[in-house]
């Protein structure tokens, strides 16, 4: 069908050039019209006289006969005639085409622009999800110097809105006003909607917005918060429950000096005294006896021998003289095999750990 149209405006097109010259007009004029924009667009067989034509436009209100000049005598197949129309006025257009100084035939079209223009759908500044609500905030369609549509036509514009839940069926409501409410929502759901402008009076209804999607606010909501909020303590507690256990563990670790970790092979003294020094030390064996060592400067056992009653501590030149008194002694005098010696360092670290203990 359109093919057929396209055919006929060029045959048309042919049968002006014949009466008027070699010159053919121009062919499918249509308006561009949205809100306040006005653009006048025409076709054009540019092949016949490569791309040297110039175009003139002129407009007229329907029920005058003087015509208006533009300023779009240029080569562009359109002309922008938004700032010299008015919305409720009802005119009359007309372009020719022009090639070295000749002229075609001139091609008309009417336009009322309350009436063939479109209108522009809102545009959505704000979209914000309450409690089991959303509240929506828009701008009406605008004129090209950026007022709103409803100044210029003589009824409101009013809004048409689409909401839905995701992969839901979908429900319409109508509002007359720029700031609305969407209530009696679902909590904590995920909520899409667009809008379009629309005007019973002059029978206009725009575009729908672009989709826009948002989360209501409710229990559902709140209950991730606090199940979240829960997780977080339980892993906290956990945490705090192992940090607690490490720290009881180092706590209750028992702290072995150095030296008795690694105690020299050499010899087991800790104390080193002069040539003539000894060192006497006693270990109780049992109820009635105890054993005493006499130590020489380097740890060797230079004497061992045990009191039967007396639990006291004795230098080497007192025991000598002990046989006298009412105490038992049994003197080795010679004990320095490698077993003796390795047994007075065992015998050494256990004393040192338990004074450490107590």
């Amino acid at each position: 069908m359109m093919s057929l149209v396209h055919l006929l405006s060029m045959a048309t097109a042919a049968r002006s050039a014949s009466a008027y010259g070699l010159v053919p007009s121009p062919y499918n004029l249509w308006m561009d019209a949205i809100n306040t924009r006005y653009i006048l667009r025409w076709d054009w067989n540019s092949s016949t006289h490569n791309n040297t034509a110039s175009f003139e436009t002129q407009y007229k209100y329907s029920h005058e006969t003087i015509w208006s000049r533009t300023a779009c005598e240029k080569r562009s197949l359109c002309c922008d005639l938004s700032s010299l129309l008015a919305y409720s006025g009802s005119y009359v257009l007309r372009v020719k085409a022009r090639v070295k100084g000749e002229n075609s035939a001139w091609r008309n079209i009417s336009f009322t622009p309350d009436e063939d223009a479109l209108l522009g759908p809102p545009s959505l500044v704000d979209v914000a999800g309450g409690m089991a609500m959303i509240t929506v905030s828009l701008n009406g369609p605008l004129t090209e110097t950026g007022q709103q549509m409803s100044s210029i036509m003589s009824s409101n514009i009013k809004y048409r809105v689409k909401y839905w839940e995701r992969d839901s069926a979908e429900q319409v409501e109508e509002k007359a006003d720029q700031h609305f409410l969407l209530q009696r929502l679902k909590a904590g759901v995920e909520y899409c909607l667009r809008v379009c402008a629309f005007s019973f009076e002059y029978g206009k209804n725009s575009t729908y917005t672009d989709t826009r999607c948002i989360w209501t606010q409710g229990s559902k909501t709140v209950w991730h918060i606090a199940l979240s909020v829960f997780a977080g303590v339980i892993c906290l507690f956990v945490l705090g429950f192992i940090v607690k256990n490490r720290i009881r563990k180092c706590l209750q670790t028992e702290v072995v000096p150095v030296i008795l970790m690694n105690p020299p092979l050499s010899h087991c003294s800790l104390l080193q005294l002069g040539e003539q020094s000894f060192a006497v030390m006693s270990v109780v064996g049992d109820l009635t006896k105890k054993e005493h060592w006499i130590l020489g400067r380097y740890g060797e056992v230079k004497e061992k021998y045990f009191l039967a009653q007396d639990s006291g501590m004795y230098s080497g030149d007192d025991s000598a003289n002990s046989s006298s008194s009412s105490h038992q002694l049994v003197q080795d005098n010679h004990i320095k095999t490698p077993e003796d010696q390795e047994e007075c360092q065992t015998n050494t670290i256990q004393l040192m750990r338990k004074s450490f203990q107590t």
